[in-house]
């Protein structure tokens, strides 16, 4: 099961109306959601004090397995890479199966990715490998652009934090408040 941090604050929220309601407390919900959104922001601080490892390279795309995985020849091994603090919608190829937008992010990260090469950059807060083996890092394309928030600017992701704070936070929850406010990629096209 992932840690997503919206559905986390919308069941803090929800557990502390009801509480204080249960007590007796008249608190309006805007102001728990400032605290809520206070605290979390304050975490969010605490990643400016984290460090990132980039790696010589650049290192040649194999695949684009979807909008968060790929395939790289990393000193002549194929690695996989799952994409820190992003999430896309899974494909038919999920165990989940296809979710809305799912086909169109891979397309997306195809387009973005396929033939090229990338530089690899991991997180001092984050594992460098995930349960399935895949290293976690961010990609930085040949132009230098950060591939996760282009897939979160153009609706083609949403921010992802599993656990605690990572580099990149406050950069990917604006570019994905801009992309849901502006309705951009499966903001417009997904009944959420």
């Amino acid at each position: 099961m992932k840690k997503n941090t919206p559905l986390i604050k919308v069941l803090l929220v929800a557990t502390i109306v009801a509480v204080l309601g249960y007590i007796g407390l008249d608190v309006p919900k805007e102001y728990i959601e400032d605290a809520v959104d206070t605290q979390f922001e304050s975490l969010s601080e605490q990643s400016d004090k984290i460090t990132v490892q980039t790696y010589d390279g650049p290192y040649p795309i194999l695949s684009v397995i979807d909008g968060d995985t790929v395939q790289l020849q990393i000193d002549g091994q194929q690695e996989t890479i799952r994409v820190l603090g992003i999430d896309t919608p899974e494909t038919e190829h999920s165990s989940r199966g296809a979710e809305c937008y799912g086909a169109e992010a891979s397309a997306y990260a195809q387009e973005l990715l396929a033939d090229t090469s990338v530089h690899i950059q991991t997180d001092s807060s984050q594992d460098m490998r995930d349960k399935y083996d895949r290293v976690l890092a961010y990609i930085q394309m040949e132009d230098g652009t950060d591939f996760g928030e282009v897939m979160i600017t153009q609706g083609y992701a949403e921010e992802f934090t599993f656990i605690k704070p990572y580099q990149n936070q406050k950069v990917y929850r604006d570019a994905e408040k801009s992309a849901r406010f502006e309705k951009v990629g499966q903001w417009g096209e997904c009944d959420r």
